[in-house]
């Protein structure tokens, strides 16, 4: 369920309770965490302990001025860390329904006039703790915030050695990074290893580490600007730490007013980097993610126009929508060159003289959902809007297909944007927005916007795109939106709360996204990555190879295909409906290393509601001729059906000896791609078409 949906039962007033004079801890649990906030005699507060009460695990924090929950530092000698003092702090918990519970705290720093509110979630059913802060100015003058750590946390680490895990964005077209996922030891060099995340920056907003037995911890942070993660091991007094910065962050904060620090989570596993990817997946989607449009059959399969490019007119589009309803489309998106120029957000009139209602109605009466691609903040140099504010552009702008590029951060701006949006998804009935653009945290330094010339990371991101999409979202729930800007260049969790999905590589080569495919399934759910498939030959191997995820997006000339093509796609189309349930809300397993074309692949999806599994294998230009695949998850006494799409070919084996003995999958040519199903024997195989 969307965090939006749980509503407050109860808000107690809650005690300290008194470890020892002038101590007192407060604690926050559910079925699977219980979480410890701590306040020493001496005015140190801290987060003292997570216990994942499953696996027995418990992480601890010293009981010293070393670790706090925050660092924020500012104008006048602000400086709060782990060694400010707090006067015996207000606390509140609120029950909320469906299990959710919260501890908020007010806490007074000492010699300092300010109140830092900080609130401590826990889901039912996760081993996750969410937290954030905001800070308010009791001074009676404005101050400039310089530097903030959203997150600080550091945990004891005995004698225990840790491994860290991250995974790539799609950064420069792919030639600094296509989801690789990269690991190293803690502590060795006695350096921290660093994230940079956000828009435009090289690393999804996620880590996990784990220790030597295989105890971890998962930290995501809801930040769409750019920020880093400190992980850090300092052997020598064995702390174990996770410290996530804002970059550039000069944000005023008058008296009286407010500054909101992103929010982070942070949760126990046990196991390996699947599990901490599967534990994440469950958790954003229940406390986080943006509701799915239709549960029942998303992710769509979709048709994209930009196999077109924007050589797009209302007759083309309309014999496109007549083929993407034979092959089974579920949503019909019209790309770049459908606006009379990027900025003016009409229907250009001698494409679509009839307008893009009536495109869109045409769309609707097919059976299909509608969707318009629109780099909201991109304007042609000769748009009205450029014309008649020539201010409203950032200090640089991103080069999108000849465009300048607007600050989101200026209030104006943000509210002619707003209204723009609303206004299209009024006008053409908008199902879905394909929100594109080169940035969309844009770089600013103006003295004459409305924001610190200094702090365009935090304000175009946090007051910017986040405001104008939530803003849009809650007067227009009916249109879903897509993150797409120029790739998967935003891979945050703040990303996940206002978009339904994201594309990964803004690439349609088969290898390349199943590249992308590979990696990004760990940080994020199946339904978070989309691909676009291009132009290229319909078989199986280039279909398949984006159907790993969701949604499915063609991206093909379909008005040239035979009716051989309709045919071939139809099928693996048809396919790929039964299939996306397990894929979209199963767990998923990367049974080979990352694919580079040289040796065959397998990446398996199992539903444990289901108990189905789906194995897709692949074979490139290697020379292998088969792979012998073992698929995990599988309840060991358990009999299963085991089901090569392509053949028909039916096994029967205990999910014990599926596990230990494997399946040999045969791969005799270049290009090949086998789908196996894995159904209980006593079920009717749904699945299997």
């Amino acid at each position: 369920m969307h965090r939006r949906e749980f509503l407050i039962g109860s808000v107690l007033s809650v005690s300290a309770r008194a470890a020892d004079a002038g101590n007192a801890t407060w604690t926050l649990e559910n079925d699977r965490l219980r979480v410890t906030y701590a306040w020493s005699a001496e005015g140190w507060f801290r987060l003292a302990s997570l216990e994942d009460t499953r696996t027995n695990r418990v992480w601890t924090t010293p009981s010293s001025s070393s670790v706090g929950v925050l660092r924020l530092g500012g104008t006048g000698g602000l400086n709060l860390g782990p060694s400010t003092l707090y006067s015996l702090p207000t606390v509140t918990q609120e029950n909320l329904d469906n299990g959710l519970r919260r501890l908020v705290f007010v806490l007074e720093p000492k010699g300092v006039a300010a109140e830092i509110t900080l609130e401590a979630e826990v889901y039912p059913g996760h081993p996750f703790l969410r937290q954030s802060w905001r800070f308010k100015n009791l001074a009676s003058r404005s101050l400039t915030l310089t530097s903030a750590a959203f997150f600080d946390l550091g945990f004891q680490a005995e004698r225990q050695r840790f491994r860290a895990f991250r995974v790539n964005q799609w950064v420069d077209g792919g030639l600094k990074g296509n989801f690789e996922t990269e690991q190293t030891e803690l502590g060795p060099l006695g350096k921290p290893w660093v994230l940079e995340s956000g828009s435009f920056s090289q690393h999804c907003a996620w880590a996990a580490l784990r220790d030597s037995r295989n105890n971890g911890l998962t930290v995501g942070w809801e930040f769409n600007g750019r920020a880093q993660m400190w992980l850090e091991h300092e052997l020598a007094n064995t702390l174990l730490r996770l410290t996530g910065f804002i970059t550039s962050l000069n944000q005023p904060v008058g008296a009286g007013q407010v500054f909101q620090a992103p929010a982070v989570f942070v949760g126990s596993f046990r196991g390996d980097w699947d599990e901490a990817g599967y534990q994440t997946q469950r958790f954003v989607e229940t406390a986080l993610a943006a509701p799915m449009p239709d549960r029942q059959i998303f992710p769509y399969v979709a048709w994209d126009s930009w196999g077109y490019e924007d050589n797009i007119d209302e007759t083309l589009l309309r014999r496109s929508a007549d083929v993407a309803a034979r092959l089974g489309v579920e949503l019909f998106t019209v790309d770049l060159g459908w606006a009379s120029r990027l900025g003016d957000w009409n229907a250009d009139p001698v494409k679509f003289p009839s307008g893009m209602r009536a495109l869109s109605d045409y769309v609707h009466a097919g059976g299909m959902k509608f969707g318009l691609h629109l780099p909201l903040l991109e304007a042609d140099p000769a748009s009205s809007v450029i014309r008649q504010n020539p201010g409203w552009t950032s200090s640089i702008s991103d080069g999108f297909y000849g465009a300048v590029s607007l600050c989101p951060g200026h209030e104006p701006v943000k509210q002619w944007l707003t209204s723009e949006a609303l206004r299209l998804i009024r006008e053409y009935d908008l199902d879905w927005i394909l929100l594109d653009g080169v940035n969309l945290v844009k770089v600013c330094t103006k003295t004459t916007h409305t924001h610190n010339a200094r702090n365009s990371n935090y304000a175009n991101s946090v007051h910017g795109i986040d405001e104008i999409v939530a803003a849009v979202r809650r007067q227009a729930p009916q249109a879903a939106w897509e993150n797409c800007q120029s790739g998967g260049r935003m891979m945050t969790y703040q990303m996940v709360r206002e978009c339904a999905t994201s594309i990964t590589c803004d690439d349609t080569a088969a290898l390349t996204t199943r590249q992308a495919i590979h990696g990004a399934t760990y940080p994020f759910s199946p339904r978070y990555t989309d691909r676009y498939l291009g132009e290229g030959m319909v078989n199986r191997y280039n279909l398949r190879s984006g159907m790993f995820g969701g949604p499915w997006m063609l991206m093909q000339r379909i008005t040239e295909w035979s009716e051989e093509d309709i045919a071939t796609a139809s099928a693996v189309i048809a396919l790929y409906k039964s299939l996306r349930p397990i894929i979209r809300d199963g767990k998923v397993f990367h049974l080979t290393p990352r694919p580079d074309g040289t040796r065959n692949e397998a990446i398996q999806a199992y539903s444990p509601r289901l108990d189905r599994s789906v194995i897709f294998v692949f074979r490139h230009d290697g020379p292998e001729t088969s792979l012998l695949v073992r698929p995990r998850g599988l309840l060991p006494n358990s009999e299963y059906r085991v089901r090569f799409q392509d053949t028909g070919t039916i096994q029967v084996a205990t999910g014990r000896d599926l596990v230990t003995s494997g399946i040999e999958v045969p791969l005799i040519d270049m290009d090949s791609a086998e789908v196996i199903l894995l159904t209980p024997n006593n079920v009717e195989d749904a699945s299997a078409q």
